[in-house]
């Protein structure tokens, strides 16, 4: 499944090195069955990306999401390489990152219930994504 998501208000909120971890995170879960045993380079323009999943942070927050990664990385034997990108050299990607998808929806949870009730037994969802999932 592809993954398209924007942050919520309080996750725009946090710093960016927060979201970028957090963007880890996701996608280390969503794609973890594909990435097993699998050498990965990840690049970013965030430096204490970089130090944080290397050391750690005094920051409970960021360190929680870094201990987090590491579990993910060592129960799906993903070796992880971080590569440091200079803003200058990044600007596409970061562009594309600001996109918001307007035309990403899906029904709501009590909607699906009703149906789910009413006509029964689905097992496959054909455009999931984390956030708005149901099977």
């Amino acid at each position: 499944s592809q993954l398209v998501q924007q942050w919520s208000e309080q996750e725009q909120a946090q710093s960016s090195t927060w979201r970028e971890l957090k963007a880890v995170e996701i996608f280390l879960c969503v794609h973890h069955s594909i990435l097993n045993s699998q050498n990965i380079k990840w690049f970013t323009d965030n430096q204490n990306v970089i130090a944080i999943l290397n050391k750690g942070s005094m920051k409970k927050d960021l360190n929680s999401l870094a201990t987090a990664i590491y579990k993910l990385c060592l129960e799906h034997a993903i070796d992880i390489t971080l590569e440091w990108v200079p803003r200058q050299f990044n600007e596409q990607a970061d562009i594309l990152s600001k996109v918001i998808d307007q035309d990403d929806w899906s029904i709501t949870d009590n909607v699906f219930q009703l149906y789910e009730k009413q006509f029964g037994g689905f097992t496959i969802d054909l455009f999931p994504n984390d956030k708005n999932k149901k099977c």
